[in-house]
């Protein structure tokens, strides 16, 4: 499976370095805005928690992240897009394999992606624990890694209930905007004019019902991550500062503490 059977010329080799470089910057970008919004979040906690004095702190939370902590969240951020970006380069050199025939490299390939997979997704995971700590201390990103690694040491069990049983009633949710979005979708098509889906039938309402679905799906997602970062916020707020939380809104104090 030598390298040069993958690609037929040196301008597809161009155009294939072209793509996944393009592809690492939008991953890349992808990660930069969902972890200034975890970030953005975590500071709004810290406010309330702490109850600091002044005004518009969704404000002053959004100008810390995209300023003091900006470089802290390209820094994670672009280690998940590397990541990521390995992973579909392994998937399109085992998809290249499988076109040759090579089936011992096409396994060995996608073997690679699975172990890459599951290091995204553990890298992922990991990181919306340290931004929650960037957003809330405004640490930089290596020293919040090492207070999410304590963290889990310390906290792991309780961090994964927590997690289990908030993150799969968000994913409820987003599947039932976007199964209600496919459905107003589907309505649509079937009062609307012919000329309106003239050139996808018989197969329109299939189509408009899966694109509907994923918009509905992603918008619901981002909505639902702002819960999300609010909830590892409190959790980690809760965890090392109960105290000051009874001063300042005892009646949440209790409901968290019972």
């Amino acid at each position: 499976f030598p390298y040069t059977t993958l690609f037929r010329s040196a301008s597809q080799t161009n155009e294939v370095y072209a793509y996944f470089t393009l592809l690492l910057m939008f991953l890349w970008t992808v990660q930069v805005f969902g972890n200034i919004l975890v970030v953005t979040v975590s500071g709004c906690a810290e406010e309330w928690w702490f109850a600091a004095e002044g005004a518009m702190p969704v404000v002053k939370a959004f100008c810390r992240a995209i300023t003091y902590d900006l470089g802290a969240i390209c820094f994670g951020s672009l280690l998940v897009a590397i990541i990521q970006t390995l992973y579909a380069i392994l998937m399109y050199l085992a998809a290249k394999a499988k076109k040759q025939g090579n089936k011992l490299m096409e396994c060995v390939l996608y073997c690679l992606a699975c172990c890459v997979a599951c290091l995204e997704k553990c890298v992922e995971y990991m990181n919306k624990y340290a931004y929650t700590y960037v957003g809330i201390y405004g640490y930089g990103f290596m020293t919040a890694g090492m207070k999410v690694m304590s963290l889990f040491v310390n906290e792991g069990l309780t961090i994964i209930q927590n997690d289990l049983i908030v993150e799969y009633l968000l994913l409820f949710g987003n599947a039932v905007v976007g199964a209600l979005t496919a459905g107003f979708g589907i309505i649509v098509v079937q009062r609307s004019p012919a000329e309106w889906t003239e050139g996808l039938h018989p197969y329109a309402q299939l189509l408009v019902g899966i694109i509907s679905f994923i918009i509905g799906f992603g918008i619901a997602m981002v909505m639902n991550g702002v819960i999300d970062a609010a909830n590892k916020a409190v959790f980690i707020l809760f965890l090392e500062n109960p105290g000051r939380l009874a001063v300042t809104h005892p009646a949440e104090h209790d409901r968290l503490a019972s």
